[in-house]
C-alpha cells in the first residue's frame, strides 16, 4: 500500500476522507445504515497508510475547527463524520456526468502577493470540488452545485477575492483552444499508467481489512490525483483510448466485488 501512496501521495486529511465518508457513501447504494467512524477505526486506516496516531488527532482537531467534520456521541463513543461541504463534493462527483449537461462553472480569484495562505485555501477548495485550472488565476468545472462551496468561501473570508460564474455554453472553438492548456496527449499517457498501477494495487486483497483499506485509498487517490485535475472538456477532444472512464469502472467493479468484505470489516472494526 505504501508503494502506491509514494507514487501518488496524500495529505493526512485526504487519507482520512474515505473512512469519514464511508457511512454516507453507502446511502447512494441503499445499503443498511452503519455507524459513523470512531477514533479507533480512523487510527487503523491511517496506520495502514503510514500515518501515526498523533497526526490523526491533530488533523481531526484542525478539520473540526475548520468546519470540515462534525462529531456526535453514540453510546458513549465519539463518532466523526464529514460536514455538508464534503457531502456536496461527494454528490457533485457522483453526478458529474449529469451535471455536464448544465454547462460550466468558472472560478476566478485575485490575491495580493502577501496573501499566499488565502490563495492556498481558495486553491484547495476549488481542487476539492473538481475545478481544473486553465489559466493563472482561472479555474473551470462542469455545472456542479456550489452552495456549500460558496458558503465555505465566505466563512474563510475569501468572498471579496474568489468569484464564481455560471456559464451555460462554451463554443467549440474556444473549448478546443482550452484543451491545449491541459496537454491532453501527456495526460492520456499518465492516466494509462495510473490505470495499470491501479489494477495491480487492487488485485487480490488479503482479507476484509486489506480490501477496505486498498479500495478506500484507491478512491481517494483517484479523487485527488485524477478527478480533481480532470479537464471538463467534451469527450470528442480526448483520444479514443483515454483511460478516465475505465479508471472509474475499475474502481466501481472493485467496490462491488469486495463490498460485502468492506461492509463486514466496518461493522466489526467500528464498534
Amino acid at each position: 500500500m505504501t508503494d502506491f501512496l509514494e507514487r501518488y501521495p496524500l495529505k493526512a486529511h485526504e487519507i482520512l476522507h474515505f473512512p469519514l465518508m464511508f457511512p454516507d457513501s453507502l446511502k447512494a447504494y441503499h445499503a443498511p445504515r452503519v455507524s459513523y467512524a470512531g477514533l479507533e477505526v480512523l487510527y487503523d486506516f491511517a496506520e495502514a497508510c503510514g500515518v501515526p496516531k498523533g497526526t490523526v488527532r491533530t488533523t481531526l482537531s484542525r478539520m473540526k475547527r475548520d468546519g470540515l467534520i462534525t462529531t456526535t456521541e453514540e453510546s458513549g463513543v465519539t463518532r466523526y463524520r464529514t460536514a455538508k461541504l464534503q457531502l456536496e463534493a461527494m454528490t457533485n462527483f457522483q453526478k458529474r456526468k449529469r451535471f455536464q449537461a448544465r454547462g460550466f462553472v468558472l472560478a476566478i480569484y485575485a490575491f495580493e502577493r502577501e496573501q499566499e495562505k488565502e490563495r492556498a485555501t481558495a486553491r484547495e477548495l476549488l481542487e476539492y470540488f473538481g475545478f481544473a485550472r486553465f489559466a493563472q488565476n482561472s479555474w473551470i468545472t462542469v455545472g456542479i452545485e456550489t452552495g456549500q462551496l460558496e458558503k465555505s468561501i465566505g466563512e474563510a473570508g475569501l468572498d471579496d477575492h474568489v468569484f464564481l460564474f455560471q456559464v451555460e455554453k462554451i463554443d467549440k472553438g474556444t473549448m478546443t483552444r482550452l484543451a491545449a492548456c491541459w496537454k491532453i496527449p501527456e495526460r492520456a499517457a499518465s492516466l494509462s499508467e495510473f490505470l495499470a498501477l491501479l489494477r495491480n494495487y487492487l488485485a487480490s486483497p488479503r482479507d476484509d481489512r486489506d480490501a477496505f483499506n486498498r479500495i478506500g485509498v484507491a478512491w481517494v487517490v483517484f479523487i485527488i490525483h485524477v478527478h480533481g485535475t480532470e479537464p471538463p472538456l467534451p469527450r470528442e477532444l480526448f483520444p479514443k483510448d483515454y483511460a478516465y472512464d475505465e479508471i472509474v469502472r475499475t474502481l466501481k467493479r472493485a467496490s462491488f466485488a469486495h463490498g460485502q468484505r468492506m461492509y463486514r470489516y466496518w461493522k466489526e472494526a467500528n464498534r
